[in-house]
């Protein structure tokens, strides 16, 4: 309790000190005398007035000109139509003429006309030549159709050579040669033999002989015994030739 007044105490005086300070400024102002306002001087000054200014003249109005009247427009005339201006012709050119040719020595001449011989030469040769080539195949083609008439009418009237004939029997064989046989030769004999339209030998000769006359001899004297079926051209037998082997063989 003690305590709280002693601080309660410090803060009233605290403001008394404050309110004091305060006041006395506003004390020693109420004292003071106030002082007089200074004396500003005022000085007077006197215009004289003014002139009038003159009034304005009067501008003279000036009556407007009547209108002037134009006169009216003349006519105005068509304008001609503008020509068209005429094609210019085109010049003609001049032609260039050609200069004359210099005219050549008497040497190129020569040997120029020399050169046309020679070419006319060798042209005349080459005809010449196509037309020998020309005869000579005419030749030949009419040498060949000769020849194959010829062939052709030989083969018609020709007797046919047969070397696979057909027999109208079995042919018998050829007797071996006693001496052959005993010496052990052996061989084959070609033999060409003519048979007439019944199929008959006519004639026989050795086409190809096997080395050994005996063995040729007996060899024809089998064939001539032979019976062969004949050959026949459009429909009839006619004569042809056999050409025959005849083997002889030691079994």
């Amino acid at each position: 309790m003690k305590t709280n007044h002693i601080s309660g105490f410090g803060i009233s005086t605290a403001v008394h000190i404050g309110l004091a300070l305060f006041l006395m400024p506003l004390l020693f102002a109420a004292e003071t005398k106030p002082e007089e306002p200074p004396i500003l001087p005022v000085e007077l000054s006197m215009f004289a007035p003014k002139a009038p200014e003159p009034a304005p003249e009067p501008v003279p109005q000036v009556a407007p000109k009547p209108p002037t009247l134009s006169p009216p427009p003349l006519p105005q005339s068509k304008p001609k139509p503008k020509e068209k201006p005429k094609p210019e012709k085109p010049k003609p050119e001049k032609k260039m003429e050609k200069p004359l040719p210099k005219p050549k020595p008497e040497k190129d001449l020569r040997q120029e006309q020399e050169q046309r011989e020679r070419r006319e030469a060798e042209r005349r040769e080459r005809e010449k030549q196509q037309q020998r080539e020309v005869a000579e195949r005419q030749a030949r083609q009419r040498a060949q159709q000769e020849t194959a008439a010829r062939a052709a009418a030989q083969a018609q009237n020709a007797v046919p050579v047969i070397t696979n004939p057909r027999y109208r029997r079995p042919p018998s064989p050829p007797d071996y040669p006693r001496r052959a046989l005993e010496s052990g030769t052996e061989g084959t004999v070609i033999v060409r033999a003519n048979v007439n339209p019944s199929g008959s030998v006519i004639a026989a000769r050795v086409q190809k002989s096997s080395g050994n006359a005996s063995l040729d001899a007996a060899a024809l004297k089998a064939v001539r015994g032979w019976a062969f079926v004949p050959a026949t051209r459009s429909g009839q037998n006619i004569e042809s030739i056999v050409q025959v082997p005849v083997n002889f063989r030691i079994r």
